[in-house]
Order: structure tokens, then C-alpha cells, then sequence
């Protein structure tokens, strides 16, 4: 199985401090996902834009999603202190992806959205769906 972002909804990261809406796949959904030329290549913009906390955010998701002490060890490190917009204190991420079989037919469409938030000087999950 294939699993391919369509949409990202991000909050408080880095320097991001808006709610901003990515989408990744411009097309209707069919049966057959269509791959040619609606896959990401890049992602450019202005120094200090944001580029850099899109990427962190695919990286923390993947890692809570894939790892259950990814809140407890990057409270021990200090790295979501980096990372989280300290004037929101809040991190906010949601994805909506498609899984594919290997003919690349739409199998599921998921969404999750996972909510950090600090409280008491440590990073907690807020909310998920």
C-alpha cells in the first residue's frame, strides 16, 4: 500500500503563527489516483516564509504517528520547545491522505488532525481526531 498527502492544515510551527491550508493534489479523486505531475517536487518561497516548518511538520507527524514516546522523549530534549511558535504555544497539524493499492486505486481517504500544547512547561497532546 501507498499512502500520498492530499491536504495539510498547519498552526504554530516555527515561525507560523496563522492557520495555513497546503493541498497537494488538484484533481477530483477518481477510482485510479492520478501520479503525473500532481505529485510535490518542491516547495519555494521567501526566506523566513515557512518552507522549512512544512517540512518540520511532515517530520513530527510522522514520528508521533509512528513512535508513542515521540511526546515524552522530545520533552526530554527540548526540541518541541524549538519548534512550537512560542506565541501560540500551540502546534496544531492535520492531514488528509489517500491510501492506494498497488494499481494505485483509491482504497481509504483519511484525516487526522493532532493538537501539542504546552502546559505546566511540557508538551501534551490537546486534542486528536
Amino acid at each position: 500500500m501507498k499512502f500520498y498527502i492530499l491536504k495539510m492544515n498547519l498552526y504554530g510551527i516555527k515561525n507560523i503563527d496563522k492557520e495555513i491550508e497546503l493541498n497537494f493534489y488538484r484533481k477530483t479523486l477518481q477510482k485510479k489516483f492520478d501520479l503525473d505531475g500532481y505529485n510535490v517536487k518542491a516547495i519555494y518561497g521567501a526566506n523566513g516564509s515557512g518552507k522549512t516548518a512544512i517540512i518540520y511538520a511532515v517530520e513530527i507527524y510522522k514520528k508521533f504517528v509512528l513512535d508513542p514516546d515521540y511526546i515524552s522523549l522530545h520533552n526530554k530534549n527540548g526540541s518541541l520547545e524549538k519548534i512550537v511558535n512560542q506565541h501560540t504555544g500551540k502546534l496544531k497539524i492535520e492531514m488528509t491522505f489517500v491510501v492506494l493499492d498497488e494499481d494505485n486505486n483509491v482504497n481509504a481517504i483519511y484525516s487526522h488532525y493532532v493538537c501539542f500544547e504546552k502546559k505546566d512547561g511540557r508538551y501534551v497532546v490537546e486534542g486528536e481526531s
